[in-house]
């Protein structure tokens, strides 16, 4: 490959990165927003549908030399009575768990795969993909990938564990999966 076609190349992908990654118009606060509804497990094992916000929250940085740096996300969990919950950090894994460790004493559960009893993102998913998919980790074979499932899709409600019995499965399975 000569050195001017890889510039060329190089710069077509940092233009297209920065495309998606920048402000679609100068008042644009630069935050990329989902929402979707999420189910919750209240009183009584009763479901109710809840609504649930993912933002990317904006930085100073440029959004080229951002995709080499630290973001931050944010969910936000919004109650049909308008109470709401936030959790914040550098993943949307993270911020799960931050969320549910909020929410947890009330009662409530989020039933989705990352309060998976046997959910889990690695590092990699975490720095490349920002969290927003998790590995189902249970009855895997060793030196077999583990699926993946989309961290805030709905999961069933005997599948969902608090978060330090999700940290703590997981740390007997990372034991068990070195020997």
């Amino acid at each position: 490959m000569s050195a001017a076609y890889f510039f060329r190349l190089r710069g077509d992908l940092v233009g297209r990165w920065s495309a998606l990654a920048a402000p679609p118009h100068p008042g644009h606060s630069g935050r990329v927003e989902e929402s979707r509804a999420i189910p919750v497990s209240v009183e009584d094992d009763c479901i109710e549908e809840w609504g649930i916000e993912e933002e990317m929250l904006p930085t100073a940085q440029d959004p080229v030399e951002d995709a080499f740096g630290v973001r931050r996300y944010r969910i936000t969990l919004r109650a049909p009575d308008a109470r709401q919950w936030s959790g914040e950090a550098t993943d949307i894994f993270e911020c799960l768990i931050e969320l549910r460790k909020q929410i947890e004493p009330l009662g409530l559960r989020t039933c989705c795969n990352g309060a998976r009893l046997d959910a889990w993102a690695s590092g990699m998913q975490r720095d490349m993909g920002g969290g927003a998919f998790v590995y189902l980790l249970d009855g895997v074979p060793p030196k077999q990938a583990p699926p993946q499932v989309n961290t805030l899709d709905p999961a069933p409600l005997d599948t969902i564990a608090s978060v330090a019995d999700q940290r703590a499965w997981h740390d007997e399975w990372r034991r068990h999966r070195r020997r």
